[in-house]
Order: C-alpha cells, then sequence, then structure tokens
C-alpha cells in the first residue's frame, strides 16, 4: 500500500528553530502529516548555479511529490539567516524581511516551473535576536 502525505516542509536546519517550527507546525496540524526537508543554507542551495546541489534538493521534493503524494509545499526562511550573513547583514528588519521574501519568491518560481499544480505557501520567519518572533505568510509573485 502506497503511503501518502498532505504536504512537505522545507525549512532551514538551525537547531535554534526547531521548537517555534514544530509548534508552527502543530499549529497548522502538520505534524505527521508532512515530509521535511531541512538542510543548512536549503533556500541558498536551491537559488545555485550548481546544479548537482539543486538536483539534490529537487530530488527530496520529488520523492515526497511522487513517492508520498504531496500536493502541498510550505517553504520556510528566517530572518538574521547565516547563510546570507546573519544579523549584521541587513541595516534594518525591514530590509531582511524584503530580502527574504525576494528569496522565497524566487524559489517558489523553480519549484513551480516543475511542479506546477503543487500549492506553495512561502512563510518568513520573523527573527530578533536569535529568536522566532513570527511566521509571516507572504504572497508568491
Amino acid at each position: 500500500m502506497k503511503k501518502t502525505c498532505r504536504a512537505f516542509i522545507v525549512r532551514c536546519m538551525h537547531f535554534h528553530l526547531w521548537d517555534p517550527v514544530d509548534q508552527w507546525a502543530r499549529e497548522n496540524n502538520l505534524v505527521g502529516k508532512c515530509d521535511l526537508i531541512s538542510l543548512g543554507g536549503v533556500l541558498k542551495d536551491m537559488l545555485s548555479s550548481d546544479r548537482t546541489v539543486r538536483n539534490y534538493l529537487f530530488r527530496q521534493i520529488d520523492i515526497a511529490y511522487n513517492l508520498h503524494d504531496a500536493r502541498e509545499g510550505f517553504i520556510l526562511d528566517h530572518m538574521e539567516c547565516e547563510a546570507w550573513g546573519g544579523i549584521g547583514a541587513f541595516k534594518t528588519a525591514e530590509q531582511d524581511f524584503n530580502f527574504h521574501a525576494r528569496i522565497l519568491r524566487d524559489v517558489s518560481d523553480i519549484i513551480k516551473a516543475e511542479y506546477p499544480d503543487l500549492l506553495l505557501h512561502l512563510i518568513v520567519i520573523k527573527m530578533e535576536q536569535g529568536r522566532a518572533i513570527e511566521f509571516v505568510e507572504i504572497a508568491p509573485q
């Protein structure tokens, strides 16, 4: 019998996000109903020109989509991300937020090109001094 799940989550592996993401997943009824793709700098790597890296990441989405029938994806990116320079990389929190919103939209475009029927939710995790304070869903392009 084929095992199916509702969705997949793509998120940074950073340990300080574990509890807030877990709480968010519980609030959104995702625990036990989704695949989890969690790697350091995952969205930066999805935008990489290195096809080997991108292919590895898309293989994970392909497993969720084709093997587990996930037709919904939650793409999470967090402010103050070390992959993009960390806390001091932006002059303001608004610049940091807008940067991650753009990254999410760019990643969404790439995913949707491969999986046009996939429903994607783009989530910026607002951070304050290393603490997740809010999950904000943004509209795609």
